[in-house]
């Protein structure tokens, strides 16, 4: 746990991304008396001061507004490990993304369509210009601003999955519904920034800032029958709509 709370106030300023390419590999870490983290993992998503003291040196770690991207991937049952009941909030804190098996075998050979790229390098060029993007925001104060339809979308979606939720008298489902509306939020924000970085920042008037409006177009799929499996179709086709102003 102290690496965790170390890591964490050492970045403080540009947040982490931890990827997990096997749920049960972080549900077991967390299983041992050294990786309790789960109520910190908790906490953080609120941006919650964390910290810890140590009996050795007793030199207190705070981390205040901690901020931290959480990406696993695995199978229903490795996700059961590590998310054992709705009812610690942890379940309603992700978004989930389910791909459907597409049994249709591809050409591994080298001589078919495409087979000539290089995975290396094509993700060595994707990651360069993702660095120049986030050296180039560095020190600039980017501001997000919904409109006021954007805003009454959100509103009466999420107002209509808690009136659902809320009918059927369980508390831990109506808790899956407002931190999914949070969640929706911040992908839209993620996904504007994504496409700032292809067109580049523009400075609004003296303070440096970057008005940006923004919200994800597929935010009308997110209707009763989905909200269940929390399928938004935040990740489909075109991801956000967006003005500058």
């Amino acid at each position: 746990k102290s690496q965790m709370m170390h890591t964490l106030r050492d970045a403080k300023l540009h947040g982490n991304i931890l990827m997990v390419s096997e749920i049960d590999a972080l549900a077991e870490a967390l299983k041992t008396d050294y990786g309790k983290q789960t109520a910190e993992l908790r906490m953080i998503f609120h941006h919650e001061t964390v910290g810890q003291s140590y009996k050795t040196d007793r030199e207190p770690v705070e981390v205040e507004a901690p901020m931290l991207a959480l990406l696993m991937s695995g199978t229903p049952n490795q996700l059961v490990s590590f998310i054992k009941t709705i009812e610690d909030g942890m379940y309603s804190r992700f978004l989930f993304y389910i791909l459907k098996a597409d049994y249709k075998w591809k050409s591994q050979s080298p001589l078919s369509e495409r087979g000539n790229i290089d995975i290396s390098e094509l993700f060595e060029d994707i990651s360069e210009r993702l660095k120049v993007n986030f050296f180039s925001s560095l020190g600039k104060r980017v501001m997000i601003n919904f409109t006021e339809e954007q805003w009454e979308k959100h509103d009466n979606a999420f107002g209509a999955h808690l009136a659902i939720v809320a009918a059927e008298g369980n508390p831990h489902m109506a808790a899956i519904v407002f931190r999914s509306g949070l969640m929706v939020l911040r992908v839209a924000m993620v996904l504007s920034g994504l496409r700032m970085s292809g067109r580049g920042f523009r400075q609004c008037d003296g303070n440096s800032a970057i008005l940006h409006e923004a919200f994800d177009q597929h935010h009308d799929n997110a209707d009763g029958k989905d909200f269940e499996k929390q399928d938004f179709g935040l990740l489909q086709g075109d991801a956000c709509t967006e003005k500058y102003g």
